[in-house]
């Protein structure tokens, strides 16, 4: 399997670990994410925002493309051979002390014979106190497939696993590249400032896109939901 991440290091960790974290070079790149974030949704109150739950596509596709293009010279710097897939906002607020279980992302491409990751890249500094993402370490090589059909598997951080957990506190500029299989969450935001980070899906450029259904119990992939743009902005 060839990798997307150019830093020899950061790939190998990120095979075996199911994650690598990375610095962003230009510290303007985040003002400008914050800016369009603002200008976008300038009233988001709720818990978890995520910018593409909803039937906006053209919104949806105007803030996709935007961020992007602000990310493109990021991306290239630590990236090769890779298509991005969708470029979205997840914003939390003061949520409660809910805790938002691990779990794992959708699988829609060949695991097994593709590179794939999901960018985070927060805002601000992040920690426990405001809601940090962590992670279950190497959970990303159990190959089952996870999709709206197949489902996606959960479970709640409690006294058996806290003590596995790896908390991902990163300070500004810092971004985490996580495989979509691992197993990660994310602490609640005790805070009153909402906790903000992009999150961009990344694979091997030449490797088609799919959704695994389930019919009758037997595994039915398809292409066509992503030839579909609709289906790519607004539920992926």
């Amino acid at each position: 399997m060839k990798s997307i991440i150019k830093d020899l290091e950061k790939s190998a960790f990120f095979r075996e670990r199911g994650y690598a974290i990375f610095k962003i070079n230009d510290l303007k790149t985040l003002d400008d994410l914050s800016l369009l974030f603002e200008t976008e949704f300038p009233d988001v109150f709720e818990n978890i925002f995520i910018s593409h739950f909803n039937d906006n596509f053209a919104k949806n596709k105007l803030v996709s493309n935007s961020i992007l293009k602000i990310l493109k010279p990021e991306i290239d710097f630590h990236f090769n051979n890779y298509q991005s897939i969708i470029g979205h906002y997840v914003s939390k607020v003061d949520s409660n002390n809910e805790v938002f279980n691990l779990h794992q992302d959708w699988s829609y491409v060949d695991e097994e014979k593709y590179d794939v990751g999901h960018l985070w890249i927060p805002l601000m500094d992040v920690t426990i106190k405001n809601g940090c993402l962590f992670v279950l370490e190497k959970t990303h090589k159990n190959g089952q497939l996870r999709s709206a059909s197949y489902g996606i598997n959960s479970t709640p951080l409690n006294e058996s696993n806290k003590d596995k957990i790896t908390n991902i506190e990163l300070k500004k500029g810092e971004f985490l590249f996580y495989h979509p299989a691992l197993f990660h969450g994310s602490y609640p935001n005790n805070t009153t400032i909402k906790r903000t980070a992009v999150v961009v899906p990344l694979a091997d450029k030449n490797t088609p896109l799919y959704y695994y259904d389930k019919i009758d119990g037997r595994k039915n992939i398809r292409s066509d939901f992503f030839l579909k743009e609709h289906f790519l902005i607004n539920q992926l």
